[in-house]
Order: structure tokens, then sequence, then C-alpha cells
């Protein structure tokens, strides 16, 4: 959230959260696909609203909730195989 688009972590380079970037703001090794892109306007929740919706300062109840709701769009992506190239 410093404003750059990527941060060093682990010997390579991963997107830190600026909402502002877009896919093509970087480059991945296509032959080594090892990369998931998290993409709110992709999570059904989320999908209908606004950016500004979806930054809104919560309270407590509503950060829990939007929690709960990405735990629920994860699952989703792991049975879509959406995680199946990160290396664990």
């Amino acid at each position: 959230l410093d404003g750059k688009i990527t941060t060093p972590f682990r010997g390579s380079a991963h997107i830190d959260g600026s909402f502002l970037a877009e896919t093509g703001d970087y480059c991945c090794d296509e032959e080594q696909n090892n990369s998931v892109t998290l993409n709110w306007g992709a999570d059904p929740y989320l999908s209908n609203r606004n950016l500004g919706d979806a930054v809104t300062a919560l309270n407590e109840e509503g950060i829990w909730d939007l929690v709960d709701r990405g735990r629920k769009y994860a699952i989703q992506m792991e049975k879509r195989g959406d995680f199946d190239c990160l290396q664990l």
C-alpha cells in the first residue's frame, strides 16, 4: 500500500495490494505461471459494488463479514484450481 505495484518477498516481486494496479502493469513468465491474481471484481459479493464501497471504512462486524466472504470466495477459487500453480 506504499503506492508501488510490487514488493520483494522471498526473493521475487509480489503485488502488495495496490488497488490501482492492473494485470498489464506487471509481467509474468508465461512458461512458469506461478502467480494468482486476486480480483475483487471477480468476487460475486463485491462484483456489483464500486471500488469505493469495497474500501469504505467498516465497523468491526462489517470487517469480519468481509473477511468471511473473502474466505468463502477463496474456497471457490481453490475448487476451480486457481491456486494449483503455487508451490507449497
